[in-house]
């Protein structure tokens, strides 16, 4: 049984069986598909005696169960670059969404300025922490409720907590701790 690799480079796919490699632009091929159930057929135009045939056991490399398995690896293979590029920044920019997450939760809401102060409330101010623009009702402030109690002040967050996931407009009805 040979030991076939089939690998992705930018713009090919290579063949290696052992000491024998074969390059193939990606522009060339036309199709990939199963033979029989047994055979992978790479189409490369030109008719059928250009076609390459390998055997699916023969196969060690993309890893795969089956037939279907590996037909799928290899037309992944054959994404456009543009695509896959495509794909690459929508999965940078959803890492991105959840570090500046993960950053806010991080930064104690306490070590910012505040944007909002209401002191309406005898005894009780409350403080609002959140990015420039936000709007109040929208859940991305930290509130900081001030208890003045005879000589004893009580600072309390909105849900115990100094991350910017509360609503100011609703700053009086939140728990605090």
């Amino acid at each position: 049984m040979a030991a076939i690799q089939i690998t992705n480079t930018n713009t090919n796919l290579v063949i290696t069986n052992g000491a024998n490699v074969r390059t193939i632009n990606k522009q060339v091929i036309r199709e990939i598909s199963i033979l029989r159930g047994t055979t992978i057929k790479i189409d490369i135009g030109g008719g059928a005696l250009r076609n390459i045939f390998i055997l699916i056991a023969d196969i060690t490399q993309p890893d795969h169960v089956d037939g279907p398995t590996l037909l799928t690896a290899l037309n992944a293979m054959l994404e456009p670059i543009d695509v896959q590029i495509e794909a690459d920044l929508t999965a940078l920019s959803e890492s991105i969404n959840t570090m500046q997450t993960s950053i806010e939760n991080i930064l104690p809401a306490s070590m910012q300025e505040p944007s909002l102060i209401d002191e309406a409330r005898e005894n009780v101010i409350y403080t609002g922490f959140a990015d420039p623009g936000a709007d109040t009702a929208q859940p991305r402030w930290a509130i900081m409720r001030t208890t003045i109690l005879e000589d004893v002040i009580i600072n309390d967050w909105s849900n115990g907590l100094q991350t910017m996931t509360a609503v100011w407009d609703d700053r009086t009805q939140l728990a605090y701790s």
